[in-house]
């Protein structure tokens, strides 16, 4: 995203507003980024944040895993709990989306700095943020809807049931429609490929839900690896994106070696190269836990004797891995700190003997 480079003297006072945009300007980049950009970026804190950022991913993989464990415990038979129950890490996740999609609508639109010269464009249009508010109240009613289905509450076809879920899939692929025309416009060709294939996935997600919906209601009597067809599809739209990205990147950034982005065109290319690298890398990093995680899920649904807490090794593999990174960035962070401090007394000592 766009960020705003204001003086000093012009900057207004750091308010929510500033805090919210600094979390997605800086935080998103940096796990969508891979562990390099998570290291570069952890390291420039103060050890406060440090900590603040430890417990707030100590907090938010423990409430990831506490859902799976509570749906498999559910599942197996193990616990007798309602699907209510089973949701509430889930509808704490939802209620801090609504209350933080809220916020960012009501800054309303964001107005060019005093400083700024030339035409301004709002880095968060609002039609993106009421869009983006819209969809996630969307996807919170298809999960009470569920619940209460699943808990017998209500006695609705799985096509009401379901229907949030298709708003929300129309939603999302006209979005990624406006992506697609805005960054063809800007030229950026990195971003016009990310927002097809969201666009894409996005297609294969109707799908799949049209074929959910006509299964669970009776309305077809396939087989449930028929049912799943569009889920394979889009994994294979995922593989040959990541194949994709990664030779278009190699493309564009033989050849930049010597590049230092002087002239616009060499800064162009260079971001666009970084773009696709990364959308690669994210596509890698995906495609094999959600492959094994699809496959071992319909396995279940199709009858295998198992414990749903298989389908859900990747997740947990991930979330260790995710704690194990984290731990050595505090350890490294801390080790860097302790260097910085002798290396200043060093400094110090030198100068005055001097």
């Amino acid at each position: 995203m766009a960020s705003l480079e204001v003086s000093a003297s012009s900057a207004p006072a750091w308010g929510p507003q500033q805090t919210a945009i600094a979390c997605y300007d800086d935080f998103v980049p940096i796990l969508l980024g891979g562990t390099e950009s998570l290291l570069n970026g952890f390291l420039k804190r103060r050890k406060r944040d440090i900590a603040l950022v430890v417990l707030t991913v100590i907090l938010l993989v423990s409430v990831s895993l506490l859902w799976p464990i509570l749906f498999s415990l559910r599942v197996d038979g193990t616990t007798s709990m309602s699907w209510a129950a089973v949701w509430t890490p889930l509808w704490i996740t939802d209620g801090i989306g609504l209350m933080f999609f809220v916020f960012i609508v009501s800054w309303g639109p964001i107005k060019a700095p005093a400083e700024w010269q030339g035409e301004w464009r709002d880095p968060y249009p609002m039609s993106m943020r009421v869009l983006a508010l819209v969809k996630w109240g969307l996807l919170v009613l298809f999960q009470v809807l569920l619940v209460l289905r699943l808990d017998r509450h209500i006695s609705w076809s799985w096509e009401e049931v379901l229907a949030p879920l298709m708003a929300w899939v129309w939603l999302r692929i006209a979005g990624e429609l406006y992506r697609i025309v805005l960054q063809t416009k800007r030229l950026f060709v990195g971003r016009v490929i990310a927002a097809i294939k969201a666009m894409g996935e996005a297609a294969m997600l109707f799908l799949q839900v049209l074929f959910l919906m006509w299964r669970l209601d009776g309305e077809v009597n396939w087989n449930w690896w028929v049912v799943f067809v569009p889920t394979w599809l889009l994994h294979a739209g995922q593989l040959f994106t990541w194949c994709t990205n990664q030779a278009l990147a190699m493309s564009l950034a033989r050849g930049l070696e010597d590049n230092d982005g002087s002239t616009e065109e060499q800064r162009r290319k260079l971001l666009e190269a970084s773009v696709l690298m990364d959308n690669a890398k994210h596509s890698r990093k995906l495609l094999g836990g959600t492959l094994v995680t699809s496959v071992l899920a319909v396995y279940l649904v199709a009858g295998a004797d198992y414990s749903a807490f298989i389908v859900f090794l990747p997740q947990f593999f991930s979330a260790i891995w995710f704690t194990f990174v984290v731990t050595c960035l505090v350890c490294f962070a801390e080790r860097r700190a302790r260097q910085e401090e002798a290396d200043g007394a060093e400094g110090e000592g030198f100068n005055t003997d001097v």
